[in-house]
Formats: C-alpha cells, sequence, structure tokens
C-alpha cells in the first residue's frame, strides 16, 4: 500500500512541492473535501464523463497527499487507502479510454465543457448542499461532545436543555441513515456514517457491529482479477 501511495505522491507533486502545516481542524476539513471529490470522480466516471473524473480523482488526491505527508497520525488507514483508491481508478481510466490523465486535463475546455457544462453545474451546487449536510454533521458532533460535558448547575427556578435526549436522537438517526445505506449496498456512505458515530461513542454496539459488516462487504466486493473493475464503486473506510 505505501508503495502505491509512494508513486501516486510523485505523480501529484514532482519534485516534493512544499505545503504549510496543517492543523487538526484543517485536516479535518481536507478529509471532508477529499472524499467529496472521490464521489463526485465516481459518478463521472460511471456517466463515462472521463475529463470531469480526471480531475475530480485529482484533486482528491492531492488533499489526500498533503494528508499523507503533513499529518501521517492524521486517519492513516484512510488517507492511504484513498490515495490508492483514486490512482488505481485514474489508471483504469488510462486503459479503458487510451488516453492519460493529463491528455484529459489538456483537452480544449470548449470541446470538453460545451456537453457537461449544464450537469457540471448541477453536481457543483449538489456537492455543495453535501458539504452544508456534512457542516450540520460535525455541529451534530459537538453537540454530542457537549452532551459528555458536566453540565453546568441551572439557577434556581430555571430548567436546563434535555442535551442527551437530543444527542440520543440525533444517534438514532445516524444509525437509520447508515442502515438505509447497507441496504442500497452502499458500504462506503454506510461505512462514513458508523465512524461518525464511533469517533463520539467509540464502543457504541451498533456502530461497531455495522463497521464490521461494511468492511466484510467491501472486501468481497472488492475484485482482484477482474475484467473491467472500473465500473467498481469506492469501497471506503
Amino acid at each position: 500500500m505505501r508503495a502505491i501511495v509512494g508513486v501516486w505522491l510523485l505523480a501529484i507533486l514532482p519534485g516534493g512541492a512544499a505545503l504549510g502545516a496543517v492543523t487538526t481542524n484543517e485536516a479535518e476539513q481536507i478529509l471532508v473535501e477529499s472524499y467529496r471529490h472521490v464521489v463526485q470522480a465516481d459518478q463521472a466516471r460511471n456517466d463515462a464523463r472521463w475529463r470531469t473524473a480526471v480531475h475530480s480523482y485529482r484533486q482528491a488526491g492531492e488533499g489526500y497527499q498533503r494528508l499523507y505527508r503533513e499529518t501521517p497520525d492524521f486517519e492513516p488507514r484512510i488517507v492511504a487507502y484513498r490515495l490508492a483508491y483514486c490512482a488505481n481508478q485514474l489508471r483504469l481510466i488510462e486503459a479503458r479510454t487510451g488516453r492519460s490523465p493529463a491528455d484529459w486535463l489538456k483537452e480544449s475546455s470548449e470541446a470538453a465543457d460545451g456537453a457537461e457544462s449544464f450537469r457540471e453545474r448541477y453536481l457543483e451546487l449538489l456537492a455543495r448542499y453535501r458539504a452544508l449536510e456534512e457542516e450540520l454533521a460535525l455541529s451534530r458532533l459537538e453537540l454530542e461532545r457537549m452532551r459528555k460535558e458536566p453540565l453546568p448547575e441551572a439557577p434556581t427556578g430555571e430548567k436546563t436543555v434535555p442535551v442527551r435526549q437530543l444527542a440520543e436522537e440525533d444517534l438514532t438517526l445516524f444509525l437509520q441513515q447508515a442502515a438505509e445505506a447497507e441496504q442500497r449496498k452502499d458500504w462506503p456512505a454506510a461505512r462514513e456514517v458508523y465512524d461518525i458515530i464511533l469517533t463520539v461513542v467509540t464502543n457504541h454496539p451498533a456502530a461497531l457491529a455495522g463497521r464490521a459488516r461494511c468492511e466484510s462487504a467491501a472486501a468481497q466486493a472488492t475484485p482482484t482479477n477482474a475484467p473491467d473493475p472500473i465500473e467498481t464503486a469506492d469501497p471506503g473506510y
């Protein structure tokens, strides 16, 4: 895995470009943004919109390689896996189309974007919507952290806000979303939700079991010598 990642790093930043330090909050934002690019790239790949797919996989890879270089202790397994996934998808696109990623990116914008402009605008708006959803999820995580902290004593006559009840309702909603994703066999999406839950409640039994199911299903669904692996969706972690 590290050998594949190393090749990807050379392909993205030849010569080893210097980047600024990444804080923990920035690393979390980069991880979310990079995964958004992966989702967009997978959609474009499935629709045979190769130029958009190549561009989005490259954007995702640039984010993951920055995390790999500057924050090696931040979600190393997820970062390394997704770097390898992006590099592999670029290789498969080249094998399928006979054109290298560089060739796709050099294609004239007028010729390439004419048929895709409307759809790409739609995907851009959809990505913004999903980003807002992710911000909402982070807000819910903050609410859960607040639940774990001792509540200050309320003055006499005042009522405290039922933070615990609200947080438990959020966890229930997360579990429902993960279950729906599993029913669709969308293992990456389900795994993402279970990971969010486990960042808050480390030993949550249902989330642990769900993540294990996703890992097992993703491993079984990942072809080793399949004749056309390009159609395989991102297993994710």
